[in-house]
């Protein structure tokens, strides 16, 4: 019988976001896809039956939610046995200037609640090492994930293929591609098997 996982995403996991769902999310289902041995499901906050799937699942993962559901999915399972993973994705105590404002990760109260809901899992999972050891005072319990990335196996001598070659990020790295998009289109302009693949928010492209 196959095993079931639980990923709890924020409810505005898009548009800008999609790309974290994308490497987040996503990348985990391709990954599960490739096995029998397990089935996985993705809820946000809004979901009606959230407390039931959780409440089932042998492995919930929680996508740096400080809302009080999230909290009660993480007292539910405890109280039942049943391990949830807190996942950190980024770094939110050094937040930068492209952060807008009014962003609830500039409210002192929600980095708190992050950090309680990290220390309340069985564990903690990141993306990069230096997160792990910034977090490991919350959960004595880190783990580096690195994101799963499909490869295409290699192409024959006799076969030709497009140079493909890619940028990724948030609405936030709009800069950051501002300041290479003259070269890129100039490369691309140069190299008729060139393909620049982009992953990102379609209003920033």
């Amino acid at each position: 019988m196959a095993r079931s996982l639980v990923f709890l995403v924020p409810t505005e996991f898009r548009g800008e976001n999609q790309g974290l769902y994308i490497q987040h999310v996503a990348s985990m289902g391709w990954l599960l896809d490739e096995t029998a041995d397990w089935r996985m499901a993705v809820l946000d906050l809004s979901d009606p039956g959230l407390e039931e799937a959780a409440a089932t699942a042998d492995v919930v993962v929680i996508h740096m939610l400080d809302h009080a559901r999230a909290e009660g999915v993480i007292r539910l399972r405890r109280a039942a046995g049943l391990p949830t993973v807190f996942e950190i994705a980024d770094n939110f105590l050094a937040l930068g200037p492209w952060l807008p404002k009014d962003h609830r990760l500039r409210n002192p109260l929600v980095r708190q609640r992050i950090l309680c809901h990290a220390w309340l899992c069985d564990a903690v999972q990141v993306y990069a090492a230096p997160l792990a050891k910034l977090f490991g005072s919350v959960n004595g319990r880190v783990v580096v994930f690195d994101p799963y990335v499909p490869l295409s196996p290699p192409p024959s001598v006799e076969e030709t293929h497009p140079f493909v070659f890619g940028w990724a990020g948030t609405a936030t790295h709009e800069g950051d591609l501002a300041r290479i998009a003259g070269p890129v289109m100039d490369f691309c302009a140069r190299h008729g098997d060139a393909i620049f693949a982009y992953m990102g928010d379609r209003a920033v492209f």
